[in-house]
């Protein structure tokens, strides 16, 4: 940091943890700056060992990025022609009474906060003295010099000659040929807020405190006028004699002989007015603050309420002929007619908005307390509008060293004002990448490797070494050798600071202190004489000695606040000679811009030691490998192939006692190379966004981390329970359990509430509709639930907080079905095995058993090995019921060939452990009922085929079931037309809907990439299905469509979907996983997937989805979660998974 200081003496590597002073010794300011940077590091590392590298907290995370545009003025010639000024120098140009928008090229970033027109000339001004003036109604625009750095906030223009322009400063403006030249007048008044003409002679202007000032004489002198009130005046208009004004506190000022003399009207509001405009001499409008609007219909005299619905902050009104007002505030506009405003529009998305609060990037802690734009920030925003294009949106922290000469109010005025202590300063910039055309045409995400990215945060690869002149030794007996090492009689903390490197070869110059940059001068104004080439700086004052003070032919750096946070660099000069006294310092060479010439930007001039000798060059350039002398016996070494930024330093201490430099050696005791010392950068990706070939904000993309606060990190989480069956009044198999953790730890003692919602059973003991049950060491609680009338049961479970209320958010949902077991008929009348009736199952006798039996059958395989050659029943006669039943978990069935029942009216296969060969499976088709229970199919596959493929059911219940990995799939299910139910089942492949799903060509885009960005705008309709279909609390790879679902989709056409989709309480462990249905809820599943293919996890395709409660081991859009649904027919809630669209925190 550059600042007076003796050295440097933190290392991270000693791990102190505090500075101990001793009684009766000396402080030292390394001492006090150790500490500060001990508690600074230890800060750092905490948050980015609880955080991460970067993050916000979930519920109000800041630097948000979202598309709008923050209108501050309108004006409308006529019923057709309309502009609207705003921030960011964006100006919008309608030609048609504001039913299309063209963003004009202002050729500005700078606010634009006050526009008039004059027929098709036009001028817009702005913060920074900026005037752009139009010839064509808008259609392009050039700037002017306004010949002042103040914000001008008013404009009139009486014709294309004649305008005029008020702003800070009390600075009133004006042109006599169209802008060609702006004089300067003064007021007398601090700050002028608009300004009104109703001739070429005739003006008023009104500003802070109440002031009123008026012109006769076309803006070259300005009178004072008593306007009655202290109320700083925000509008103002002149017509003829009659004049009114607007300001706070609902101020609202009335003159009948133009502005000589003025009385207060009664407004009835207190707000904030900020605009004001008369149709004629009667009919006008006031507005504001808080929705405020107020209408008069007798010139001002009295005013009505119109307010604004929402309330939002009105800062522009224009009227233009018998035409509706136009208003506008934020970024919306209104049409404004006799009874009010009618509904607001949106204005077109022109600026990136950036949202306040705090983000952690790296351990620094970065906070915005209000909201900004990328083109205007509280650290410097950037001053070229974005190109058509997609970019990443970035976050860069940094710690700026601040004195007295950068924040004046540093000083202590009661000890006169002394330079005592510097500060270091939090500065977070927001900075946009301009990123490529995506590889093989995918779209950005994210968590993709980006070239341009890993080159900006890369650590920075310079390095240098330092040491005093080694002792030359003697040639000979009667020789002296040459002196050696540090020469100086004083202490010295030495700075080398890389000044410049050249964007395009790298090559790199460096300027030198000893004084570490500390030396420095408050620059009070400058003069600069573009034709003799120098600059004249007055200085608030010079250093109190010569060791402190300027010499001849010595270098200066002129700096301000924006080149510090801009580019971290000022501008190097040669100073020559004093100019008319000693303050006058006169330097070769004359600034670029606008350098050093605002006050407000606190400009100053820093010494630097260098003397190159080269003409004209006021840095030195970087050579590496060789020692380059700095002064008396100091050298420094660069290494070779370094990479520079600008603003890189290193420091270095000399001292008089050892003759020597501070610096690390190795074992040899040789100097070691040392990476800069600072600046220290964080870097973090805050989105992507597209801006279109219209110049507006497009897509936004958010990539923020967002991490929950401590206390919310409980959770109750789902064990098991659910989705059971039982007689009615029966309690279900296993108790309802549920697990309460924080973070990955159990919570013992903690109390959750079971309540019957639906059914009418009881829950707990003694049996009650409600009850609570309580953590163990497990941090899990059981409730044992009894079902009640036949049908479905629904019990919710709370977790409770310490105030025995239930805690947002925490709640799961079990269910149940009350009704008799499903039965296929006739018992299990039939058993297979060894003592059994018959000891081997087959096609020719189930055909003749369920002939025997009236088509009723239900056949038990008792415990034991059984051999199947395979099945084929396709029942086309009367319905019929079959139940195939394992006798306990030790009836295996060796299958052979394929096992293909259909036509049943209703059909059961429970219990059974189905060992499949190469060529087995289930072809369960047409089959009105089906129900697979408690299965366990395994098996070894020489071609890809699923091991189950269901066909054309009205019903399908598949319950506890296990079945090993295949390709394609798994589990197949299609021309499902009533409820597909799957719950509790384990399935290691794919379970694929709609058909086979296909397999990736080779070269070939991913299907779930194509599906991407096919459905992603979300501009399209999804008619009626059919069916149900449930997912509930399994363990699956992952979910999949059919490959002619899939073409459907990609070509936008969704016949044939479910109905309804519920995905509820699954765990996948591959991604991506794919799912389609009219409407689609999406809760409590978990992603386990750690390196999902192109970065997805999913994708839902439907009409209308809601998420909540979802889970990924992957946070940010490295793992990203679509749900393309017709657009913004998406909510999403409290999902620890990335969405887009995004869900809420």
């Amino acid at each position: 940091m550059q600042g007076d200081l003796s050295r440097e003496t933190f290392d991270p590597r000693s791990h102190y943890t505090a500075v101990r002073l001793q009684q009766g010794r000396v402080l030292t300011d390394a001492d006090f700056n150790e500490q500060g940077d001990i508690t600074r590091h230890r800060h750092e590392r905490l948050a980015r060992d609880v955080i991460g590298a970067s993050g916000g907290p979930a519920e109000g995370a800041g630097f948000a990025l979202t598309g709008g545009m923050r209108a501050l003025a309108v004006h409308a010639l006529d019923a057709n022609n309309v502009w609207i000024a705003g921030e960011d120098g964006v100006l919008l140009v309608s030609s048609n009474g504001g039913g299309a928008w063209t963003v004009a090229d202002t050729g500005s970033t700078r606010h634009l906060r006050a526009i008039a027109r004059a027929a098709a000339t036009g001028w817009a001004v702005g913060d920074g003295g900026t005037i752009a003036r139009t010839t064509d109604a808008g259609a392009t625009w050039a700037a002017q010099g306004s010949g002042t750095l103040q914000t001008l906030r008013g404009v009139a223009a009486f014709d294309a000659q004649r305008a005029w322009a008020v702003g800070d400063g009390g600075l009133a403006l004006a042109t006599t040929d169209g802008g060609a030249t702006w004089t300067q007048h003064a007021t007398g008044v601090a700050r002028l807020y608009a300004v009104a003409f109703t001739s070429a002679q005739n003006g008023l202007a009104v500003g802070q405190g109440g002031a009123i000032v008026r012109s006769s004489d076309g803006g070259q002198s300005w009178a004072r006028v008593d306007g009655g009130t202290t109320a700083t005046l925000r509008a103002v208009m002149l017509n003829g004699a009659q004049a009114l004004a607007a300001g706070d506190g609902g101020t609202l000022l009335v003159s009948n002989d133009g502005g000589a003399t003025w009385s207060a009207a009664t407004s009835g509001s207190t707000a904030r007015l900020r605009a004001l405009r008369m149709r004629n001499a009667t009919t006008g409008w006031a507005a504001g603050d808080g929705g405020t609007l107020l209408a008069t219909n007798n010139g001002g005299t009295t005013w009505t309420a119109q307010p604004v619905a929402g309330g939002p902050m009105l800062t522009g009104l224009s009227v233009a002929g018998s035409a509706d007002a136009w208003l506008v505030g934020a970024g919306q506009v209104w049409r404004v007619a006799a009874g009010g405003a009618g509904a607001p529009a949106t204005l077109p998305a022109a600026s990136l908005l950036i949202g306040p609060g705090c983000y952690y990037v790296q351990g620094q802690h970065c906070v915005w307390e209000q909201g900004a734009s990328l083109a205007n920030q509280p650290d410097g925003g950037v001053a070229q509008r974005l190109a058509p294009g997609t970019y990443l949106i970035y976050l860069r922290a940094w710690q700026r060293h601040i004195g007295a000469l950068e924040d004046p109010a540093m000083r202590e005025v009661a000890l006169g004002g002394p330079d005592t202590a510097t500060r270091a300063r939090q500065v977070a910039q927001v900075r946009a990448l301009a990123l490529p055309a995506p590889p093989n045409n995918t779209p950005w995400t994210c968590g993709a490797a980006i070239a341009g990215w890993d080159a900006l945060a890369a650590p920075p690869g310079a390095r240098l070494a330092a040491h005093a002149t080694p002792q030359l030794a003697a040639t000979g007996v009667c020789d002296i050798a040459a002196s050696a090492g540090y020469r100086r009689l004083e202490n010295q903390l030495y700075r080398v600071e890389i000044h410049s490197v050249d964007a395009n070869t790298g090559a790199a110059t460096f300027k030198w202190s000893r004084e570490n940059g500390s030396v420095a001068y408050a620059v009070q104004s400058i003069a600069v004489d573009t034709v003799a080439q120098l600059t004249t700086v007055r200085v608030a004052a010079r250093g109190r000695d010569a060791n402190l003070d300027l010499a001849p032919h010595d270098r200066v750096e002129l700096v301000d606040d924006a080149a510090a946070l801009q580019q971290r660099a000022g501008q190097l000069f040669e100073y020559l000679n004093d100019g008319d006294d000693a303050l006058e310092l006169v330097l070769a060479g004359v600034p670029t811009g606008s350098l050093g010439q605002d006050t407000g930007l606190h400009p100053l001039l820093r010494r630097w030691d260098q003397r190159p000798t080269a003409a004209g060059q006021n840095a030195l350039a970087v050579v590496e490998g060789s020692w380059i002398p700095l002064e008396d016996g100091v050298e420094v070494r660069f290494a070779p192939g370094g990479s520079y930024r600008v603003g890189d330093y290193w420091q270095i201490p000399a001292r008089t006692a050892t003759a020597d430099v501070e610096w690390p050696l190795d074992d040899d005791g040789a100097p070691l190379v040392r990476p800069p010392a600072g600046v220290q950068d964080g870097w973090a990706r805050l989105g992507l966004v597209t801006v279109n070939a219209a110049g507006l904000i497009g897509a936004v993309t958010d990539c923020r981390e967002w991490f929950p606060q401590l206390t919310r990190l409980t959770q109750l989480l789902y064990v098991g329970g659910d989705g059971q069956e039982a007689i009615p009044g029966a309690a279900v198999a296993e108790p309802l359990r549920v697990r309460v953790v924080r973070g990955a730890l159990p919570v013992e003692g903690a109390r959750v509430r079971f309540t019957v919602e639906a059914g009418g059973g009881t829950v707990g003991s003694p049996a009650a509709g409600v009850t609570d049950a309580t953590t163990d060491a497990a941090g899990q609680a059981a409730c044992p639930w009894t079902l009640g009338a036949a049908g479905p049961q629904r019990v919710r479970a709370h977790l409770l907080g310490s105030d025995g209320d239930p805690v947002a958010g925490q709640t799961l949902v079990f269910a149940a079905m009350a009704q008799a077991n499903v039965q296929a008929g006739g018992g299990c009348a039939v058993t297979i095995g060894k003592g059994g009736n018959f000891e081997q199952l087959s096609t020719e006798l189930l055909q003749k058993l369920l002939k025997e039996r009236g088509g009723q059958l239900c056949i038990c395989f008792l415990p034991g090995q059984h051999a199947l050659d395979g099945l084929s029943i396709k029942q086309s006669d009367a319905p019929m019921r079959l139940s195939l039943h394992g006798c306990g978990p030790t009836a295996v069935v060796d299958v052979a060939g394929p096992i293909a029942l259909g036509g049943f009216a209703a059909l059961e296969l429970r219990d059974l452990q189905l060992a499949m060969a190469p060529k087995a499976m289930l072809q369960l088709t047409n089959n009105a009922q089906l129900g697979l229970h408690g299965l366990r199919i395994d098996g070894k596959q020489e071609a890809p085929q699923p091991w189950v493929v269901v066909d054309g059911t009205a019903e399908l219940r598949m319950h506890q079931c296990e079945v090993a990995a295949a390709a394609p799939a798994s589990v197949v299910v299609q021309n499902a037309q009533g409820l597909c139910e799957i719950m509790h089942s384990q399935i290691a492949g794919d379970l694929a809907f709609y058909g086979m799903p296909g397999t990736d060509a080779a070269g070939a885009a991913p299907p779930a990439a194509a599906l991407v960005n096919a459905l992603n705008n979300g501009d399209f309709q999804v008619p009626a299905g059919r069916g149900q279909l449930v997912v509930a609390h399994n363990q699956l790879a992952r979910l999949n469509l059919g490959q002619d679902m899939m073409k459907q989709l990609i070509a936008r056409k969704f016949d044939g979907l479910f109905h309804t989709v519920v995905l509820q309480g699954n765990s996948l462990g591959a991604a991506p996983s794919l799912c389609a249905g009219v409407f689609m809820s999406v809760t409590g599943n978990h992603f386990t997937a750690t390196k999902p293919t192109g970065n997805l996890y999913g994708a839902m395709v439907g009409r209308r989805a809601a998420a909540s409660g979802n889970v990924g081991e992957l946070v940010g859009d490295t793992a990203t979660l679509y749900f393309l649904v017709t657009k913004g027919q998406f909510r999403g809630a409290a999902n620890m998974v990335f969405t887009l669209p995004q869900s809420t925190a």
